[in-house]
């Protein structure tokens, strides 16, 4: 019952940052139960653990992990008890996060979060090519500001807006589809 719980509250924050210690009073579980869990369903390919962009390995190993389920429809099931009509923020951002990795490898997947809460959803990294990507469902709700800083931060010039409704105002933003595009990176 704890583990199925564990599961549930997991589906609930695909895409989020993972807090064991808030899961460990939540499912009444003892961190070391959490973390051997995490392994498991980690290495059964149920979740994924992304680690954040650093360009300093050691700082890197060490931040918070952000947890995404490979499967959205699981994820749905266990979080909402349904497959809703319309897909919600987080579950697009899961279901990209599962196109991302089937197209370029589950290594090359980070995300991008300042102290001061600067985010980016995806850091694609294969080689020395870095590309940062945004989900969101509506091309209107998304703000390049933290994209923008990335992009300086790393001297970079290129990056996307993946989404499904409104207008394509240039050639960064384009729909989840369009990841199969042989030259993305």
């Amino acid at each position: 019952d704890k583990f199925n719980k564990l599961l549930e509250v997991l589906a609930s924050q695909s895409g989020k940052m993972l807090n064991i210690k808030e899961l460990s009073n939540t499912c009444d579980l003892a961190v070391q139960t959490i973390e051997e869990y995490l392994f498991y369903l980690e290495n059964t390919y149920v979740i994924k653990l992304v680690r954040p962009f650093a360009t300093n390995l050691r700082s890197e190993l060490f931040k918070t992990p952000k947890i995404y389920f490979y499967d959205s429809g699981l994820a749905n099931l266990l979080w909402l008890k349904t497959i809703p009509h319309e897909i919600l923020g987080e579950i697009f951002e899961t279901v990209i996060f599962g196109e991302l990795t089937k197209r370029f490898g589950q290594s090359s997947i980070f995300y991008w979060r300042t102290k001061d809460k600067k985010e980016i959803d995806f850091i694609l990294k294969q080689g020395r090519s870095i590309l940062p990507i945004e989900a969101k469902i509506n091309f209107a709700s998304f703000s390049p500001k933290n994209i923008k800083i990335f992009l300086k931060e790393y001297n970079l010039q290129n990056f996307y807006c993946l989404g499904l409704k409104g207008n394509k105002e240039n050639n960064h933003y384009i729909y989840p589809w369009e990841i199969l595009k042989p030259k993305l990176l």
